[in-house]
Order: structure tokens, then sequence, then C-alpha cells
């Protein structure tokens, strides 16, 4: 099951680790966690952990 957070992009799919070559857009926080909010090359829009680091 996929799980999507809103940010002001749109919604983010919650991963472990989003594709390479995404870009950082922003970042959101939701159930006391923090997500940093990527876009990958297809447009899609990814939610990873806040310590993710690429």
């Amino acid at each position: 099951m996929k799980r999507f957070l809103m940010c002001s992009h749109g919604a983010a799919q919650v991963t472990d680790a989003p594709p390479p070559g995404c870009t950082f857009v922003g970042t959101v926080a939701a159930d006391g966690e923090r997500y940093r909010v990527l876009r990958g090359e297809d447009k899609t829009l990814y939610a990873a952990p806040a310590e993710w680091v690429e």
C-alpha cells in the first residue's frame, strides 16, 4: 500500500529512498516526522525521511 503526504507542490509518495536524479523542492512535517520532498525526472513527487541523504 502506497502512502502519500500533501504538500504545497501536490501529493508526494512516501519512500525510504527516492530514485536517483531527484531534485529537492521542500520539506513537510506529518505524524511528528519531517520529510524532504523531492521531484523525480518524470515530475513525480517523493517524500523521504529528513535524515535521508543522496
